[in-house]
């Protein structure tokens, strides 16, 4: 049943439309032969390869975690993570959205999705813990796409075959991952503004186990939507610049504002960013002085984490 109505998914994401509202409520089965059948699409949202969505919709028990957020922007993943939700309700109803009633008021629990403290998750077979553990993750970027569940079923069909009558019924397989997005550099500026984010703010980035002193240098519109490129220090070197690209769903993870002042000593150096053109060349003033050698500008290599199946990280 989940492979078919992946399968619709697929095609709506093809299409451009996220649905929003996916719960068991939504999924109408065929009399006589239970073929299911989505429905409802009254909170869905149409994106256009540059969009993505913002408002906060949906059934909370099935939200997922990032539209709860209302500072980060999110699309077709958060379709998989209620897919992965009815998923769950199906190999055992008694665990499926526990965590909600058994949340303790007046906290964050009802909202992080997670199996609560003391519960025993319910024994699947490992490949197919390991799909429902993916599309439940928190993070958006390590969900599968429709694509990617369908050919995981697939696979588990012909290798733990059940009898059942819907793996007959002809369905039309989706295409692949949806379009790549490309988002034009004020929309960009505006997702990382909204995690609190500006080129120039002075951050705190967590790389290898520790935080370093560091600084928002670029913000990108061709890789991962509105991330955010960090040129940090470690342990307080002077010499040794490096630079990380941090995702929008790394923001919590990752960064922490460090207000603190610029010494002339911390002071970052010109760099040339990889995506930049480098600044046209002019012809010096008469009478001015032109320098016998001009110090070549600095390029730093960008360390670059993959955060979704769609990121544009190469």
């Amino acid at each position: 049943m989940i492979f078919h109505i992946a399968c619709a998914l697929a095609h709506a994401h093809e299409m451009g439309v996220v649905h929003r509202d996916l719960k068991p409520e939504n999924i109408l089965l065929r009399q006589g032969d239970r073929f299911p059948k989505v429905a409802d699409f009254g909170l869905s949202r149409s994106l256009r390869n540059s969009e993505m969505a913002m408002t906060v919709a949906g059934t909370p028990t099935y939200m997922a975690p990032e539209i709860q957020d209302p500072r980060l922007p999110y699309d077709f993943p958060a379709d998989i993570y209620s897919l992965g939700c009815i998923l769950t309700d199906l190999m055992d109803r008694s665990f499926c959205c526990s965590w909600y009633a058994k949340a303790t008021p007046g906290t964050h629990e009802k909202m992080r999705k997670r199996w609560p403290d003391g519960a025993t998750p319910p024994k699947f077979s490992a490949p197919l813990k390991e799909l429902q553990g993916s599309m439940i993750g928190q993070a958006p970027g390590l969900r599968p796409t429709c694509y990617q569940v369908c050919n995981d079923l697939l696979t588990l069909a012909d290798t733990q075959p059940l009898p059942h009558v819907l793996w007959q019924e002809k369905t039309k397989l989706p295409k692949g991952a949806p379009t790549q997005k490309m988002l034009g550099s004020e929309l960009a500026r505006e997702i990382a503004g909204r995690g609190g984010y500006a080129i120039g703010c002075r951050v705190r980035v967590f790389v290898d186990g520790g935080w370093h002193p560091g600084e928002v240098k670029h913000i990108s519109t061709s890789m991962c939507p509105g991330a955010v490129q960090v040129h940090f220090r470690r342990g307080g070197d002077a010499k040794g610049e490096e630079a990380i690209l941090v995702c929008p769903w790394q923001f919590q993870q990752l960064l922490r504002p460090d207000p603190g002042a610029i010494t002339k000593d911390e002071r970052m150096g010109t760099l040339v960013f990889p995506e930049q053109a480098p600044p046209p060349k002019t012809s010096p003033s008469k009478g001015s002085r032109t320098p016998a050698s001009t110090p070549a500008r600095k390029e730093v290599p960008v360390a670059k984490q993959k955060c979704q199946p769609g990121c544009r990280q190469q």
